[in-house]
């Protein structure tokens, strides 16, 4: 005879039985309730079976997570290894295959048929003739069986199948308690596996601020002289008590910690500086399940290195910078030499007249007024070519930014480049200037950007038939705008992608270092503006554009 009938409702069966072994299966239950792996879940399924009847083969399949046409079983009484193999590979076609297709409890007790339960792989000298099966089913999906199988005729009562489905439906609850922690665990194995490979020092706390885990580079990074499995527990705060020294300033580090704590948003990039000159670098990430805080996460990485190596590249970069400046200035000495020794020639000539005219006694008040005004315009415009001189010669790395008349840019500059483009016979062209403008900047800098696209503009145009450069000034509300033009034509398209990369030039071998344009637009960039072409001129146009205000401004 065989039986068929859903798992819900429960066939109407003897109520006080029933009682009775759900009383007495109490302990396995709540074992199959906490069980925290499914080999410990297997057992306690087939302690419950058992304990609602005593059979000579019981099962418990689930189908596999990585082949759902396949059935695994977890745990099986009174087979061999080779039989639970063979098992496995033949079940879905037989009757713990057929519950899961058709979610049904099957119960026969006089059903011929070698083997135990209903599978030919489970061959015994036995005669199978009694079976039972129930679905386990999670969601409304059968997600495995529970199957008992005995040689004797009618060992089974539907009294038998109601127990069985009652420990199915807490198999089925635990089934997915166990996968749950099953992926948590494996979840967190990979997280730990991770952390500790990494080259940087984690711990991470739960929300009452005791460490859940801290891997080997973070007791190497603090000095901490236990092993990071020995950190598990400890109190963070007392913890921090015991680092605390090793901090350049012990004080603002506390203060910081409580802040970071205290806001218990995500920081990345706090740089701590260490009593022994190691820079590490923190990030501090808040652990969040559900909108509920559990707990937060710290990196700390030594950068020391990176920084020293960062420093050095600064240090060289600027020192590149400054070589620029020292060549550019040695292309214009011939020129500024000459610009001072014309005045300062007038300037001999002059009082030697007033010498002269004084021995003479020719010397009247007029005169001597006359000439000394001379004198003194002459020797203030060598003075300002010296200053302009020394201005850009000085190293201006660490200067200030300071708010500079516009005007005093282009006077510097052009008192610098003037003479260069006079003995080329190329016209300087000034620009017009209205009012009072003003630039937050460093003006050496920004000189040694004008002076050096002038003088390329010069080294450009100096063979050319029309040779003209022109330095035009355009000033908004937020911007002031410096424009050099020279009469060439423009830069080649395939040039331009290049132009702005160090060491790339376009004149002959021993002119020019290609670093100029490159420098130029970092500092410009440092400036919080930019330098680019303006390809849409017909002649050649570099354009410096740079906020009044300094807004953007950047260490260089």
């Amino acid at each position: 005879m065989v039986d068929t009938f859903r798992p819900n409702p429960y066939p109407r069966l003897n109520a006080t039985h029933v009682s009775r072994v759900i009383e007495m299966l109490q302990p396995i239950l709540s074992q199959i309730s906490s069980a925290k792996t499914m080999e410990q879940l297997g057992q306690s399924a087939l302690k419950a079976m058992e304990a609602i009847v005593e059979v000579e083969f019981t099962g418990f399949y689930l189908l596999d997570h990585s082949n759902p046409k396949k059935l695994r079983l977890i745990l099986g009484k009174g087979l061999s290894d080779e039989q639970i193999r063979d098992a496995e590979s033949t079940a879905m076609e037989r009757h713990p295959g057929m519950v899961i297709q058709n979610p049904m409890v099957y119960l026969s007790n006089n059903e011929l048929e070698s083997g135990s339960l209903g599978v030919s792989s489970f061959s015994s000298p036995q005669v199978v003739l009694s079976r039972l099966y129930c679905p386990i089913i999670s969601d409304e999906q059968a997600i495995g069986t529970l199957g008992l199988a005995s040689s004797r005729a009618h060992a089974f009562e539907k009294s038998h199948a109601q127990l069985l489905m009652f420990v199915a439906d807490l198999v089925a609850t635990a089934v997915n308690n166990v996968r749950a922690q099953e992926a948590s665990r494996d979840s967190v194995l990979r997280l730990t596996n991770l952390v500790d490979a990494i080259h940087t020092g984690v711990l991470i706390e739960d929300e009452f601020r005791k460490v859940l885990h801290a891997n080997a580079e973070f007791c190497n990074i603090f000095g901490i002289p236990v092993s990071p499995e020995q950190m598990v527990g400890a109190d963070c705060t007392l913890a921090l008590d015991q680092v605390i020294g090793i901090f350049a300033d012990e004080v603002a580090t506390r203060k910081r910690i409580a802040e970071i704590l205290q806001e218990n948003v995500m920081t990345k990039g706090d740089l701590l500086q260490l009593k022994d000159g190691r820079i590490l670098q923190r990030d501090f990430i808040p652990i969040t399940v559900s909108k509920t805080h559990k707990g937060v996460l710290w990196n700390y990485q030594d950068i020391t290195q990176r920084e020293l190596a960062k420093k050095e590249l600064e240090q060289e970069r600027l020192r590149s910078i400054h070589a620029s400046k020292m060549a550019s200035l040695g292309e214009l000495a011939g020129g500024i030499a000459h610009e001072i020794n014309s005045p300062l020639a007038a300037v001999i000539l002059t009082a030697s007249q007033v010498v002269e005219l004084a021995e003479s006694g020719e010397l009247d008040h007029n005169s001597a007024r006359e000439m000394a005004q001379t004198i003194e315009k002459t020797a203030s415009r060598i003075g300002r070519i010296i200053r302009s001189m020394k201005a850009f010669a000085r190293d201006g790395r660490a200067d200030p930014f300071v708010t500079t008349p516009v005007k005093q840019l282009v006077d510097d500059t052009l008192a610098l480049c003037g003479e260069s483009l006079k003995t080329r016979n190329i016209e300087m062209i000034p620009p017009l200037i209205t009012g009072y403008p003003e630039v937050l900047c460093r003006p050496t800098e920004l000189t040694q950007v004008f002076v050096n696209l002038i003088n390329n503009a010069r080294d450009a145009i100096e063979k050319l038939d029309q040779r003209w450069v022109e330095f035009a000034v355009i000033v908004t509300e937020k911007t002031v705008t410096f424009t050099i033009t020279d009469s060439g034509s423009g830069i080649p398209k395939e040039f331009r992608p290049r132009m702005f990369e160090p060491f790339f030039t376009t004149k002959p071998a021993g002119r020019g270092t290609g670093l100029g344009l490159g420098i130029s637009k970092r500092i410009a960039e440092s400036h919080g503006g930019r330098l680019y072409i303006d390809d849409r001129c017909r002649n050649t146009r570099f354009v410096v554009e740079i906020p009044k205000d300094g807004i953007g401004v950047q260490k260089l």
